[in-house]
């Protein structure tokens, strides 16, 4: 924090008449924003929840809000996710909450790629009732929120309808996707997943990643990937990669650490890949693998352990 005092004195080389508005203080905040990558497991048990100084919204102050699931998380690799709880919410339709990710820093990237793990089915017993997903962002110190992406009711479901209180199946009813948002030449970015309630069922995210890249996006995904499988995950050397296309595709694979240096970077020609990402002689942590095709990609965070 600083504050910044601008006086005045001696107004036309005279005396002033007015001595009271001499002086104006205003109090400026200086930010450097969280570096890229930038990874959220809900696992961190060192710190409040939520960590990394994300922050819950409810705009409402209807007591619903986004919350840590105990018990679930995606693919059975943790304890914890993040949820909404859709089912018991009877407020009024059409509610949103926000789970808001801390400012970034990207000074240095023309575009960045959030990638997460999604759950979710919407309601049916007698009715069809079903809940949305929107990712906004804001752009520099703005508050000027802008629409990355939206989904929901049965085109987000990622498991069969049903009239019960959702959890869903560790192995089964879990999703990756990726969002990429330019950064138009801003220092700093925001991003925020808002649930958008129907009264429908529960949405769970997890493992939520965000990862800068030089290289303006044009669209979020490739449109041609079938299957991006990483296994096992997490590793203490080997980790199987396993990338289907639905045809031959020029693309690259490159493996960041967590400070978003790229540390392996290779070109491939392929429909059907399937190697050995061999990581024994590197430092136990968080890397990403990245799939480039274009000016798309897809990223996916991996855990070396040893």
């Amino acid at each position: 924090d600083f504050t910044l005092t601008v006086s005045t004195s001696n107004p036309n080389n005279a005396t002033d008449e007015n001595t009271g508005n001499d002086s104006k203080m205003v109090n400026l905040v200086s930010i450097a924003g969280k570096p890229l990558p930038f990874a959220e497991d809900v696992e961190d048990f060192s710190q409040p929840f939520p960590a990394q100084d994300i922050e819950i919204i409810d705009p409402d102050g209807d007591g619903f809000a986004w919350d840590r699931r105990p018990g679930v998380s995606a693919y059975g690799n943790g304890i914890y996710s993040f949820y909404y709880n859709n089912y018991d919410d009877s407020e009024v339709s059409g509610t949103e909450d926000w789970l808001r990710m801390p400012i970034m820093n990207t000074s240095t990237f023309a575009s960045v790629h959030v990638s997460y793990d999604l759950a979710y089915t919407y309601f049916e017993g007698g009715a069809i009732r079903g809940d949305s997903l929107i990712i906004m962002y804001a752009l520099g110190c703005s508050d000027n929120w802008q629409r990355a992406s939206a989904d929901g009711e049965n085109t987000m479901a990622t498991a069969a309808s049903t009239s019960s209180f959702y959890s869903p199946n560790a192995s089964t009813d879990w999703v990756n996707k990726t969002v990429g948002i330019n950064t138009n030449g801003e220092d700093f970015i925001q991003i925020a997943f808002i649930n958008k309630s129907g009264n429908g069922n529960n949405l769970f995210l997890d493992n939520i990643n965000i990862v800068g890249s030089a290289t303006p996006v044009s669209n979020d995904n490739i449109k041609s990937l079938e299957q991006f499988e990483i296994a096992p995950n997490p590793s203490k050397d080997i980790f199987n990669l396993n990338i289907q296309f639905e045809e031959k595709t020029d693309f690259e694979i490159v493996l960041y650490n967590n400070l978003g240096q790229a540390i392996i970077q290779n070109n491939y020609s392929d429909n059907n890949y399937q190697e050995q990402l061999n990581l024994s002689n590197y430092a136990a942590g968080i890397y990403f693998v990245s799939i480039k095709s274009g000016k798309n990609i897809v990223t996916k965070k991996i855990v070396l352990t040893k």
